[in-house]
């Protein structure tokens, strides 16, 4: 049951709100990596990461699906606004910011197993102020998360959260026509099911938060050098809520 604040209070938060996405909107304007390639930058404050769309001669790829309705909303929108109609989209892990917008998005999704998994646990949770106080408390959420969450979303809780149409378990790669993506699992301590992107044309590579470097072990970092070192034509890399070159990730 959504749970509302009093009458008078509500115009107050939604205007807010509202402004905060304003905000948001206007710092977030689509960027071009290549004639491929197009990003959305973040947004630290409502926690919303960076969204990608890959361009091929047949078929687009998006990575990840936003931390919100009026996220993926702003992501398909600036699309549109270049001629790019996405097919498919990607999921890097199953964080709520990177799948939030799902429902809007609203295409066919590529995930690893274990992000399906983790998102079918998610369907049952409630995100009202109690039931993420309450998960706070019991350390299974963050309170940065928590207060993202309510800013992000406002009033309005209700997330629909579809499972993805096609998992894999280790790795798999995208024709888009011209463009292939290799889409691997690497795990993390960030996220377990951790995927990183890497359009093999394009010789770019998206992270997503696999090198989260909070709570990120050696070992983890590793796997994902590993993969670096091999692929030494790699130009950018997407890591965090950041595209930088591959030498800033060694160094």
């Amino acid at each position: 049951m959504t749970k509302f604040t009093p009458e008078l209070k509500l115009p107050i938060i939604k205007e807010e709100i509202n402004t905060l996405n304003k905000e948001n909107e206007k710092l977030q304007k689509l960027q071009r990596i290549s004639n491929r390639v197009t990003y959305l930058p973040p947004y630290q404050e409502t926690d919303r990461p960076i969204l990608a769309a890959v361009t091929g001669e047949e078929r687009t790829l998006l990575i990840d699906a936003g931390n919100s309705s009026s996220h993926a909303r702003l992501f398909l929108e600036q699309l549109k606004e270049n001629h790019i109609k996405g097919d498919w989209v990607v999921l890097t892990h199953g964080d709520w910011d990177h799948i939030f917008g799902m429902s809007e998005v609203n295409m066919p999704t590529i995930s690893h197993f274990k992000t399906h998994d983790r998102i079918k646990k998610l369907q049952s949770l409630s995100w009202e102020d109690q039931y993420l106080d309450q998960r706070v408390k019991e350390g299974t959420e963050i309170p940065f998360c928590s207060e993202a969450i309510q800013k992000e979303l406002g009033n309005y809780r209700d997330v629909f959260l579809p499972l993805p149409h096609i998992t894999f378990d280790n790795r798999m790669t995208v024709n888009l026509g011209g463009v292939h993506c290799l889409i691997e699992h690497v795990g993390g301590d960030h996220a377990v099911d951790s995927s990183i992107i890497y359009v093999l044309e394009e010789k770019i590579l998206f992270l997503g938060d696999c090198m989260w470097y909070v709570n990120t072990k050696l070992d983890r970092f590793f796997k994902v050098f590993k993969f670096i070192i091999n692929r030494t034509d790699i130009t950018q890399c997407s890591m965090n809520s950041n595209v930088i070159k591959p030498v800033d990730i060694v160094m």
